[in-house]
Order: C-alpha cells, then structure tokens, then sequence
C-alpha cells in the first residue's frame, strides 16, 4: 500500500475505515504536523496509531488539537471490559 506524505506526516489510507498515520505520537508535533493531523481526522473519520506508547496526558493533548475535551472530576479517561483491571493502572 503506497504512503502519503503530506506536510510533515507519512500516512496511507485504509479502505473504508480511515488512514493509518506513520509517526511517533509520544514526540512533541509541530503546529504543522499537528494541523495535518486534524485535517486528517476530519478528512477521513478515524486515524489508526499503531504501536505508539502514550500516557493519558499525552492522549488528551492530543485529542484536544481536534477541539475541546470534556475532563470531569474523579474521571481518570481510563476504560476497561475487564472488572478486575484498576483505573489506576492507566497512567
């Protein structure tokens, strides 16, 4: 599958569901990268990360190029199917 290389991001589309991005999310982006990212999501609906290592933090910065996020009080952000996996455990 052939790669796109726009602004600073390498990515490739995924038919049907989206684009997988070629990047190291846990670096800092550039307003550049971080634009194409964004224009990315917008564009194509969903953008598939794999391999990448991020805290919460780091998640929520991310997510919050996009647009505002909603951050509630004694919300760790964290989700499981798991009963017995601690929300601690996340960060």
């Amino acid at each position: 599958m052939a790669r796109a290389v726009s602004g600073a991001l390498s990515w490739h589309q995924l038919p049907i569901l989206g684009v997988e991005i070629h990047h190291d999310l846990s670096r800092p982006l550039t307003d550049e990268q971080g634009a194409e990212l964004v224009r990315l999501l917008w564009q194509h609906g969903l953008i598939l990360a794999r391999g990448q290592r991020l805290s919460m933090e780091r998640q929520r910065e991310l997510c919050a190029l996009a647009g505002p996020i909603l951050l509630r009080a004694g919300e760790t952000g964290y989700l499981s199917t798991m009963p017995d996996v601690e929300a601690s455990q996340s960060e």
